[in-house]
Order: C-alpha cells, then sequence, then structure tokens
C-alpha cells in the first residue's frame, strides 16, 4: 500500500502505510524487510526535501513535515539504520540503492565528503552485484552448455547401445536362420535318400541292396544250380 501511495504522489498516506509495515516487521522479527520499510521511508522523505514536491497542508499527517530540511534529516537517518541492518543481512543490491538516496541526501544537506564516500560505497556495491550477477550468467550458460554436451554423450551412448542391440538382433536371427536353413536341407536330404532307399529296394533284393549300400566290391550271390525260366 505504501508503493502504491508513493505512486499515486499521496506521500503522507505513503508515509502512514511504511511505518505500519515497518512496526509488523520489527514485530516479526524480519530485519530484511524492516531494512526495505526504512530504505523506503528514507528515499521517500529525501523527495520531501525537494523543492519541486509541494503537499497540501490538509493532507499533512504525524509523518509528514512541512520543513524541509527535516525530512532530509530523516531521510539520512532511515537510511543509514537500513543500511546498517543490511550489512548484517548481506543484501547487497538494496544496500547498493539506499547509499545512493544516501548520497544524494548527504549532497542537498552540503556535506560533500560523507556524499561523496557514500556515492563511492554505493558504485563499488553496484559493480560487485553486476559481477556477481555476470558471474551467476556465466555460471548458469557454462551449466548449460555441460548441460547439452552430458545429454549429447548420452544420446550417443543410446544410439550406440541401439545399434550394438540392433547388430545382437542380426546376428541372432541370422544364427537361427542358418540352423533353419541347414535343417531344412538335412530334411530335404534325408527324404532324398529314403526315397532313393525306397527305389533300390524295389529294384534289388534287400541284402543286395543293403551290400550296394555299404560299398562292397562284390554285391552278388553265388549259386552252383541254378535253372532259368522263360515266360515266353
Amino acid at each position: 500500500m505504501g508503493n502504491v501511495y508513493t505512486s499515486q504522489l499521496d506521500y503522507p498516506k505513503a508515509l502512514e502505510y511504511y511505518n505500519k509495515a515497518l512496526k509488523i516487521n520489527q514485530e516479526l522479527g524480519d530485519k530484511q524487510k524492516v531494512a526495505f520499510n526504512l530504505g523506503n521511508m528514507g528515499a521517500l522523505y529525501l523527495k520531501l526535501s525537494q523543492d519541486s514536491v509541494s503537499i497540501n497542508p490538509k493532507e499533512i499527517n504525524e509523518f509528514v513535515s512541512l520543513n524541509k530540511e527535516i525530512n532530509l534529516k530523516r531521510a539520512i537517518e532511515y537510511s543509514l539504520q537500513s543500511i546498517e541492518i543490511l550489512d548484517n543481512t548481506g543484501h547487497l543490491h538494496s544496500k547498493s540503492e539506499f547509499l545512493y538516496t544516501l548520497a544524494d541526501a548527504y549532497k542537498k544537506r552540503g556535506d560533500y565528503k560523507k556524499a561523496y564516500e557514500a556515492f563511492q560505497e554505493h558504485k563499488t556495491l553496484q559493480d560487485s552485484v553486476f559481477n556477481s550477477e555476470k558471474s551467476k550468467e556465466i555460471s548458469a550458460l557454462e551449466k548449460a552448455r555441460e548441460d547439452d554436451l552430458n545429454r549429447i554423450k548420452i544420446e550417443k551412448q543410446e544410439i550406440q547401445l541401439a545399434a550394438q542391440e540392433k547388430e545382437k538382433q542380426i546376428i541372432i536371427f541370422s544364427a537361427v536362420g542358418g540352423i533353419f536353413a541347414v535343417l531344412i536341407i538335412l530334411g530335404v536330404i534325408f527324404n532324398q535318400r529314403r526315397k532313393s532307399e525306397k527305389l533300390l529296394l524295389n529294384i534289388l533284393p534287400s541284402k543286395i541292396a543293403k551290400r550296394l549300400k555299404s560299398k562292397e566290391d562284390n554285391i552278388s550271390d553265388d549259386f552252383e544250380n541254378a535253372t532259368i525260366f522263360s515266360l515266353i
């Protein structure tokens, strides 16, 4: 609500809600949010210290003063409190922003030495945050590249495994096919041999056929006496 009223240029209402948020966060013990509240209030008091900002006296509340010097003093006090808390929480980006507010407040107050010191610290932190963010971006890019390389490596391994598996299947299918072909050939040979044996038994006595199959030199029988009948 404080931010909304600030965007609507209703600064008294904005400070009222910033103070409410500050009390709540203090009760909760949320130091980081307390620092943000104080920093936002410091920045708003700095704005109120400018001659270009005017406030309707009817809108004045306990949090706003028409005295620009008082507003400038509050801007410095709240900014310093915020920065002190952020020193312990390590939120460098917000600390850098509130240091810039502090430097501007010191400058308007005429304390150029402190303004320069605050601005230098702001720049140092800003560069540090920038470098940190760039380092994170570079790390993220490197990680993404490493992830891509790992993914490509895994994909290559999967392709190789798939190729090896396919090669195994081809070998198995070839072996099975070869065995099946051999079995078919053996079956054909066996069938042909059976036909040959059957044919041989049809034209020769069995014992003569056995001698022929055994490759004996003399397959005929000797008969001392024989009679030949002619049917013609």
